[in-house]
């Protein structure tokens, strides 16, 4: 029986790196024509065109570069989720994380017309973790909330020390559209809150955010509450 379980194993591990060079082989074969395209398209973008072709060339270079954003997305989470992604361990300062997070979403957010509620301290929290990966969970957790909030409403950013082990985030936010989904199936790549939905959004945000923190050795998951869409980050913490 051991040995049928270990044959299983080494089966599925095998079949996991196949998956991972596979995607990581048309994601090459992917980006090289459409950066291809994306420079064809500048090229274009530059030339004295009638309104209505430079609204198509506007179009196309956005839909580009689009389209390139979401093929590296998918490279990426492929790599994290089999491991293949390097993780760094570092001490990170999660008041200023956030901060500087938000920070470079200034624009955005002030733009949104949503209110923030932030109740974290700015220093002194700590917890172990890739901070660049990190930054790039918030960002996508942020990103989240102002693209399916209920407008004139408030997100709430919570942080606390919830023990010796784990610090937690929580970001909260009131849902514009009912929140009929599994919260677990959401986590999933291309699963996107609004079936219905038809314009851009790939559907792996929250995917991302929940591969990263599971790499960095944290935990995340998805609370629903009424019309409260609720994020909750657990990461690694370290106390003097």
């Amino acid at each position: 029986m051991d040995l049928i379980i270990q044959k299983s194993i080494r089966t599925t591990l095998e079949q996991e790196r196949l998956k991972v060079d596979l995607i990581a082989n048309i994601s090459h074969d992917l980006k090289t024509p459409l950066t291809s395209i994306i420079g064809y398209g500048e090229q274009l973008s530059r030339q004295m065109l009638s309104p209505e072709a430079d609204a198509l060339v506007s179009k196309l270079n956005h839909k580009s570069l689009y389209l390139l954003d979401m093929v590296e997305e998918v490279f990426e989470l492929s790599k994290a989720s089999s491991g293949h992604l390097p993780m760094k361990r570092e001490t990170i300062d999660i008041g200023r994380l956030l901060e500087q997070t938000l920070g470079e979403m200034d624009e955005e957010l002030c733009a949104s017309g949503f209110q923030l509620k932030k109740d974290y301290p700015l220093t002194g929290m700590h917890v172990l973790c890739d901070g660049l990966h990190m930054h790039r969970v918030f960002q996508n957790l942020f990103d989240n909330a102002l693209k399916y909030a209920c407008p004139q409403t408030r997100i709430f950013i919570h942080a606390i020390q919830r023990s010796d082990q784990f610090c937690e985030i929580r970001i909260r936010n009131t849902s514009r559209v009912p929140l009929d989904f599994d919260p677990e199936e959401i986590t999933k790549r291309f699963v996107r809150g609004e079936k219905a939905r038809t314009g851009e959004g790939s559907g792996l945000g929250l995917a991302i955010a929940k591969t990263y923190t599971e790499s960095c050795g944290g935990q995340f998951h998805i609370v629903i509450e009424d019309d409260c869409f609720i994020a909750v980050v657990c990461l690694p913490s370290i106390t003097s």
